[in-house]
C-alpha cells in the first residue's frame, strides 16, 4: 500500500523537543512543496507544554495551513501505530533524548526517521548518514525531508527481521504496534516472558 506524503512528529510538546524548530520545518517544506502534511501526536486529551504559548503556535500554524498541519490528540497506542504505518517520515528534533522510542517504533513500522547528527542519535542508526540531518539546520532539515518525501525506494522494509529483533527487548507495546501493522498475529502479551 502506498504511504501518505505526511510526516508524523509524536514528541512532546515540550522545550527540549524543540517543536518550534519543527514547525519552522514543516511551514518551509509546506512553502517548497505543498501537498505534504505534518501530523503532530499525543496520547492527552490536549497537547500540553512546560512553555507558555507553544501550544498556541501549533495552532496558529494549523490555522495556517489548514489540512496541512494537523494536530491529532487523545489517540490510543493502536492509532498511533496506524499513523506511523501509513507516514513517510517520522521527523525529530529532541536535544535532549540519549535513546529514542519513536525512532524504533517508526523505523519497526516502515516509517523513515529523521533526526538530528545528536547525542546517541548517530548510534541508534549507524552508517546511516541519510536519517540526520545538523542539529538546529534549517535548511538541512527540509532538503532532508523533501528528499525522503519525493522518493519511492525506501520502504523494502523487512518484518520478519524487525520481529525477530523486538522480541524479549521491549515491553508488550512493540507487540501491539505489530499487531496493528500486521506483522504479527499472535497475543500482545510477551510469549517470551518468563
Amino acid at each position: 500500500r502506498r504511504r501518505l506524503d505526511q510526516v508524523v512528529f509524536p514528541s512532546r510538546w515540550h522545550k527540549e523537543k524543540n517543536p518550534l524548530f519543527f514547525l519552522q520545518v514543516a511551514m518551509e517544506v509546506l512553502k517548497r512543496r505543498p501537498s505534504s502534511y505534518f501530523v503532530v501526536t499525543t496520547s492527552s486529551p490536549e497537547l500540553r507544554s512546560n512553555v507558555t504559548g507553544l501550544r498556541e503556535a501549533l495552532l496558529a500554524a494549523c490555522r495556517l495551513y489548514p489540512g496541512r498541519i494537523i494536530l491529532k490528540e487523545n489517540l490510543t497506542k493502536e492509532e498511533y501505530y496506524a499513523i506511523l504505518c501509513e507516514s513517510k517520515v517520522q521527523f525529530n528534533c529532541a536535544s535532549q533524548d540519549f535513546v529514542s522510542i519513536t525512532l524504533l517504533e517508526s523505523s519497526v513500522a516502515g516509517c523513515y526517521p529523521i533526526f538530528p547528527r545528536f547525542r546517541s542519535f548517530p548510534d541508534t542508526f549507524r552508517h546511516r548518514a541519510e536519517f540526520m540531518y545538523e542539529m538546529f539546520d534549517v535548511d538541512g532539515a527540509v532538503a532532508k525531508t523533501i528528499d525522503v518525501l519525493d522518493r519511492h525506494d525506501l520502504w523494502t522494509h523487512d518484518a520478519i527481521k524487525s520481529r525477530e529483533w523486538i522480541h524479549g527487548r521491549f515491553d508488550t507495546s512493540w507487540l501491539r504496534m505489530l499487531k496493528v501493522m500486521g506483522l504479527w498475529q499472535g497475543p500482545t502479551t510477551d510469549p517470551y516472558a518468563t
